[in-house]
C-alpha cells in the first residue's frame, strides 16, 4: 500500500501524511494499526523518508 501511494503521489511523503491518507484503507481492509506502530513498520522497511542536512559547513579561517 506504501509504495503504491508514494508512486502515485510522490516519494517524499512522510509519515504522518501517509498514515492520514492510508487510516481509511486500514479499516477497509480490516487492519488494526496505530501511528506509532505505522512508524515502526516503516522503520522497519526501510521506507521513512530521510531528513536532510539542515546545516552549512563552511570554510575554517582559523587555520594557520
Amino acid at each position: 500500500m506504501v509504495k503504491d501511494y508514494r508512486k502515485k503521489v510522490g516519494s517524499k511523503t512522510g509519515g504522518i501524511k501517509l498514515y492520514a491518507e492510508l487510516k481509511q484503507d486500514f479499516i477497509d481492509t480490516d487492519i488494526k494499526i496505530g501511528r506509532d506502530k505505522f512508524y515502526r513498520f516503516l522503520k522497519h522497511n526501510n521506507l521513512l523518508v530521510p531528513k536532510s542536512k539542515n546545516y552549512i559547513t563552511t570554510t575554517n579561517s582559523n587555520h594557520m
